[in-house]
C-alpha cells in the first residue's frame, strides 16, 4: 500500500476509534490509500469547527493572487464607514497578516455574538493593548474578520467566492457554511465538509497550489501560509510548534495541519507525500495526533508494503430491556421542563413506546421527533427549514435506546454530522420525569439534570 503497512493502519484506526473517530481518509502520491467510516457514521458532511479557518485563509490567498489584497493592508482600511471617530491606535496598525497569524495584539478575544452589534462592529471597536504582529493569541474573531474582508473585497459571500476557485476545481460538492446574523460566512468556524474534501484541500497544499496541472494558488502563498510565521509563547506540544496563516505546525516530521475542535483534522506531510483527513468526537486531540504519528506516520516506508483491507469497527447501539411495565402508562405523555439548559434548550420531552419507539424533543420552540432503534441505530433526517439553530446537530441523527430498569429508559442520539452524542436517561416517577442529559464533548457543561412535570 505505497509504503504504508495495512496492519499498522488497522491498529491506528482501532486506536483512534477508541478515542472517538468517526471517519478518515488517507492518500499518498495523489492516490487514495484508504477511506472508511465507523458505523453509524457515514463519512459524509461533518462540521469542522476551527478547521474552517484554513479554508478562510485560502480565500485570502486567492484574493492576493488576484491582486485584490496585500498582506500589509490595514484592517481598518476596508471598513472606513465603521467609525464615527478614530479606532484605538493599535487597531489602526493591524494588518491582514496580523489577522492571518493570530497576532492582532488582543489579550481578550472580541465577542463574535454581541447582542446589539455585529461581529465586525464588536471587533473594530475593541481595545488592542499590544502592538500587532508580535504576540500570538488564538482569536476566532480575527478569523471572522478575514471573512468580512474577503466578502467586502470580492463582493460575494465567502462560499460563493470559493466555489469556482476551490470547491469546483477540486470536485468538492458536499459542503455547507454557517452564517453570522448579518449574513457573512463565519470565517473562524461553521464550515461542514466530508473527509474527501479535506483530503483534496490537503493535496492542493502539498502540491504547492497546483491541481491537475493547473495553478490555483501561488506557491509563495502556500509556503508562507504553512510555515511558522509566529511561535505560540504559551503553547505546548503540537499547539506550540509555530503558527502560519490559519495553519498549525506539528512538532514531528516537518508537517503541518488544519484542525478543529473535538478531533477534526487535515494533516499534510510534504516529505512523505501524505495527506490524512479525519472527523471525530474526542476530548483528547493531542492523543489522536500521538496515535497518528507514533503508530502510523513514523513507519511510512519502514514496513512491508502489505495488501489487504482495513477492518472497520462500529459503535454499537444501546442494549438492554426491550419493554417495561410502565411503558404503556408513560407512552405519549409530554413532560415540560422548567429548568431547560441554554446548552441544550429542551422545553419538553415525549416518548412513544409502541411497535416503534420515538422521542419528541421540543428544542428551542420546535418539536423534533426521532426514531429510536431497539437493538439497532435508526436514522432520522429533519427538514432544516424547521430548525431555528443547530441544524447540523439536530437534523441528522442516528438513535438507539433501551430500558435499563423498570422506570429508566436510556436514549442515545448520535448527531452524525457533528462530533456530538447526546445521552438522555429518563427516570419516570408518577407524573414526573427526571432526565439526566450528558454529552460526549462540549464547549460548555456536558452533564445536567432536567426535571419535568406531566403536561
Amino acid at each position: 500500500m505505497r509504503g504504508i503497512s495495512i496492519k499498522r493502519l488497522n491498529d491506528t484506526v482501532q486506536a483512534l476509534y477508541e478515542t472517538g473517530l468517526h471517519a478518515y481518509a488517507l492518500s499518498r502520491g495523489g492516490e487514495l490509500i484508504s477511506r472508511g467510516s465507523i458505523k453509524p457514521y457515514r463519512g459524509d458532511r461533518h462540521i469542522l469547527f476551527s478547521l474552517t479557518k484554513s479554508f478562510t485563509s485560502a480565500a485570502i490567498g486567492f484574493l492576493m493572487r488576484e491582486g485584490k489584497i496585500d498582506a500589509r493592508d490595514k484592517v481598518v482600511s476596508f471598513f472606513p464607514e465603521a467609525f464615527d471617530g478614530r479606532p484605538c491606535q493599535n487597531m489602526e496598525k493591524m494588518c491582514v497578516k496580523d489577522l492571518l497569524m493570530m497576532a492582532t495584539g488582543h489579550v481578550k478575544e472580541p465577542d463574535i455574538f454581541p447582542a446589539d452589534a455585529t461581529a465586525l462592529e464588536s471587533f473594530l471597536t475593541s481595545y488592542v493593548p499590544k502592538t500587532p504582529g508580535g504576540h500570538f493569541m488564538y482569536n476566532t474573531a480575527g478569523s471572522c474578520i478575514l471573512a468580512y474582508i474577503a466578502e467586502k473585497v470580492s463582493g460575494q459571500r465567502l462560499d460563493a467566492y470559493l466555489k469556482p476557485r476551490l470547491f469546483e476545481p477540486l470536485g468538492i460538492q458536499d459542503y455547507r457554511w454557517q452564517k453570522l446574523k448579518d449574513g457573512v460566512c463565519t470565517g473562524g468556524f461553521g464550515l461542514s465538509a466530508d473527509t474527501d474534501a479535506l483530503l483534496k484541500f490537503g493535496r492542493l497544499l502539498l502540491q504547492k497550489g497546483v491541481w491537475e496541472g493547473q495553478r490555483l494558488l501561488d506557491e509563495s502563498w502556500v509556503l508562507d501560509a504553512t510555515s511558522a510565521q509566529i511561535i505560540q509563547q504559551d503553547g505546548q506540544g503540537d499547539w506550540g510548534a509555530g503558527y502560519g496563516y490559519q495553519f498549525w505546525r506539528n512538532t514531528r516530521m516537518n508537517s503541518y495541519r488544519g484542525d478543529g475542535a473535538f478531533g477534526q483534522y487535515m494533516i499534510v506531510l510534504p516529505e512523505q507525500d501524505v495527506v490524512w483527513a479525519s472527523h471525530s468526537g474526542t476530548n483528547d486531540m493531542a492523543k489522536q495526533l500521538d496515535i497518528l504519528f507514533d503508530m502510523l506516520f513514523a513507519y511510512i516506508d519502514k514496513d512491508a508494503d502489505e495488501r489487504g483491507e482495513v477492518t472497520l469497527p462500529a459503535y454499537p447501539p444501546l442494549s438492554g430491556g426491550m419493554s417495561s411495565g410502565i411503558a404503556a402508562r408513560v407512552s405519549g405523555v409530554s413532560y415540560r421542563f422548567e429548568n431547560a439548559s441554554e446548552w441544550f434548550p429542551i422545553e419538553s420531552m415525549r416518548f412513544v413506546f409502541k411497535e416503534n419507539t420515538a422521542l419528541t424533543l421540543t428544542y428551542d420552540g420546535v418539536p423534533l421527533t426521532y426514531a429510536i432503534g431497539r437493538g439497532e441505530h435508526l436514522c432520522t433526517v429533519i427538514d432544516e427549514e424547521r430548525v431555528k439553530r443547530d441544524a447540523e446537530r439536530m437534523c441528522y441523527v442516528q438513535a438507539s435506546g433501551a430500558w435499563e430498569s423498570e422506570d429508566l429508559f436510556h436514549a442515545r442520539l448520535m448527531h452524525v454530522n457533528t462530533p456530538f452524542v447526546t445521552d438522555i436517561r429518563a427516570y419516570f416517577k408518577n407524573d414526573a420525569v427526571k432526565a439526566e442529559v450528558t454529552f460526549n464533548v462540549g464547549f460548555g457543561p456536558t452533564a445536567f439534570t432536567l426535571n419535568g412535570i406531566r403536561e
